[in-house]
């Protein structure tokens, strides 16, 4: 059901440069195989959609929190809210 969704939903995302870019950063910074570095991003977003399916909030130390709300005519949106420390690293290099 609802996985197979995500994936699917993955597949799109993955189409676009974008998305691609993070594996192949992830892969380049830290010495992995593109292969690995796509199994270890999309584990840690496939988590992230899986617990905010269940209306629950995924909060990473230091980076932010993914939450999700719902407006009066029911309809669900995903919210990212930055955390302390990322919006300082943000703003300390010069915009």
């Amino acid at each position: 059901g609802s996985e197979m969704c995500i994936r699917d939903r993955l597949c799109l995302l993955l189409q676009r440069g974008v998305t691609r870019m993070i594996f192949d950063e992830v892969a380049k910074r830290k010495g992995l195989s593109h292969e690995t570095a796509y199994k270890y991003v999309n584990g840690v977003m496939d988590t992230i959609r899986i617990v905010l399916l269940q209306n629950d909030e995924v909060e990473i130390g230091g980076f932010g929190t993914f939450t999700v709300v719902t407006d009066l005519k029911g309809k669900r949106t995903p919210v990212f809210e930055a955390g302390q420390v990322l919006k300082d690293v943000v703003n300390s290099q010069g915009g």
